[in-house]
């Protein structure tokens, strides 16, 4: 998110999960402007009411704070997720300005499970699993499964396919 984020002059961040200053330093990205968000309460009032003047609105991760939520109150977490999600969505409709939301994944009975899950499968447009050296998309509107290699580095992510690269930045 941080390398993409410097394709962007506006990003915004919503960070639940201690964003590294130094990574942002080591990447290039000290333009983007971040909200710390403590309890999934926050993150609520944050998202369901964002009006920042932003080109790219990142969520890094909006499920950290949903599962603690999840234990103490599952029907209410669960709602306002959704609220969340669909409000989301209605920003990056209506301003048409990308948003990239990061999750958590769990496996259970020898298959994978997205935190979240109905809820986020079915808001989102697509959905990207990053894995030990390789990301897979799993869903997308008008592009079929697809898989790539990529690396972490020093200045960001470089990403592989067919032996060439695609992104490096």
């Amino acid at each position: 998110c941080l390398s993409l984020s410097r394709k962007f002059e506006r990003p915004y961040f919503l960070d639940t999960e201690g964003i590294s200053l130094r990574r942002v330093e080591q990447v290039g990205a000290e333009h983007i402007r971040i909200a710390r968000v403590r309890d999934f309460r926050e993150q609520h009032a944050l998202v369901t009411g964002f009006s920042m003047d932003a080109d790219l609105l990142v969520v890094d991760s909006l499920v950290m704070l949903y599962r603690l939520e999840v234990a103490q109150d599952h029907g209410r977490a669960n709602g306002m997720l959704a609220e969340q999600i669909a409000a989301l969505h209605k920003f990056a409709e209506e301003r048409e300005v990308p948003v990239v939301v990061t999750g958590h994944i769990y496996r259970q009975d020898g298959k994978i499970h997205i935190v979240g899950g109905d809820i986020i499968k079915y808001w989102a447009k697509s959905i990207l699993l990053l894995k030990k050296r390789k990301a897979v998309l799993l869903k997308h509107r008008s592009l079929p499964r697809k898989e790539w290699k990529f690396s972490i580095t020093g200045e960001g992510i470089r990403v592989r396919a067919a032996g060439r690269f695609l992104f490096d930045g």
